[in-house]
């Protein structure tokens, strides 16, 4: 029978107290359970809240090599944003309990390399840990298929500047020559400005490289999606020579394409001609929106190239809207709004 004590039920009563080093064999951070009879037990499966990870399963990871990255680790344990953890005792120095990663109901996956045989977490985690420390790098594998197929130029064609308040959007088209690719083409978002820029200036000098752009005005004129659309059409226009195949980035065809296209989701991951179009055009725009900084200073173009960042937004309630902001975007739009109300 339970004791009838508060905080007790069927016999068990869960203690408020967290263990720590020296405190028995439990996990550091995690609650424990004692039987009626005082003898502390491990709870057998406890599932934790994504919050509840920030506090407790980094450190779990922190002594592994990228435990930096410990939360990307538990994702891609388990499909889901909650995980199940299953403790057992022993494994880790000092008496604390190892904890069990555990994806679905099967255990660990042999096939899972450890990064760090000596590490007493188990085999599936540390396969996490590889798994969220593997960069994903683009490749010439598309280009090299349309070569194959008799295409003579293929051009990746990417766009920067969707997401901003002010400023045009701007779009980059670029042809790799295969023998002679510059080192490192990624993602732009993955750059820093320093790297971004001095890879520009290879892609640039050993590329062929279109740019256009569609303004303020355009982008008001029709929308953010078809302006995105023209800007990469007046890319291609730029090149020297008309691609015979353009590599989009994304999942929609620019319907006045002057060429063949094939769309890439995420194409500037997957793609070195997408890549390197992503670093030129984002390089290009970052110009461009500092330029503007100078004519309209306060905004903070020169840093945030005209995204919603909180001191842009703060400066737009402070200085009002100037004539390079996007006045259909809802927070530029919200402002003119209460202009309005406020001075009828």
């Amino acid at each position: 029978m339970s004791s009838g004590r508060p905080g007790t039920a069927g016999g068990i009563r869960r203690t408020g107290s967290r263990a720590g080093p020296g405190r028995g064999d439990a996990t550091p951070g995690i609650p424990r359970a004692r039987m009626a009879g005082g003898e502390p037990r491990q709870r057998a499966d406890r599932v934790f809240s994504e919050r509840r990870l920030r506090r407790v399963g980094l450190r779990f990871f922190r002594t592994l090599p990228g435990g930096a990255n410990a939360m990307s680790m538990l994702r891609l344990a388990h499909a889901d944003d909650r995980i199940g953890v299953r403790r057992r005792r022993g494994g880790l120095p000092g008496g604390h309990g190892a904890g069990q990663i555990r994806a679905g109901a099967g255990g660990p996956d042999p096939s899972i390399r450890s990064c760090c045989p000596d590490s007493p977490l188990p085999a599936q985690a540390i396969g996490a840990c590889d798994a969220a420390m593997t960069v994903v790098r683009p490749d010439f594998s598309l280009e090299t298929e349309a070569f194959a197929r008799g295409v003579r130029f293929v051009a990746g064609v990417d766009e920067v500047g969707r997401g901003p308040l002010a400023g045009p959007v701007m779009a980059a088209a670029v042809c790799l020559v295969a023998e002679d690719i510059p080192d490192g083409l990624r993602d732009s978002k993955t750059l820093s400005a320093r790297r971004r820029e001095g890879l520009a200036a290879e892609i640039r000098a050993r590329a062929l490289v279109g740019l256009g752009e569609a303004s303020t005005g355009e982008i008001e004129e029709m929308n953010i999606l078809q302006a995105s659309h023209l800007a990469m059409c007046r890319a291609l226009a730029a090149l020297p020579a008309m691609p015979d195949l353009a590599l989009i980035d994304g999942n929609r065809m620019p319907k006045a394409l002057p060429c063949d296209g094939l769309c890439i989701v995420k194409g500037d991951a997957r793609c070195l001609s997408i890549a390197a179009a992503s670093i030129v055009a984002k390089v290009a725009r970052d110009a461009v929106m500092t330029e503007l900084a100078q004519h309209w200073p306060g905004y903070g173009w020169e840093r945030n190239a005209g995204y919603p960042t909180r001191q842009h937004l703060q400066a737009l309630r402070d200085l009002g809207v100037s004539p390079h902001h996007r006045r259909s975007f809802r927070p530029v739009h919200n402002i003119l709004w209460q202009e309005k109300s406020v001075n009828p």
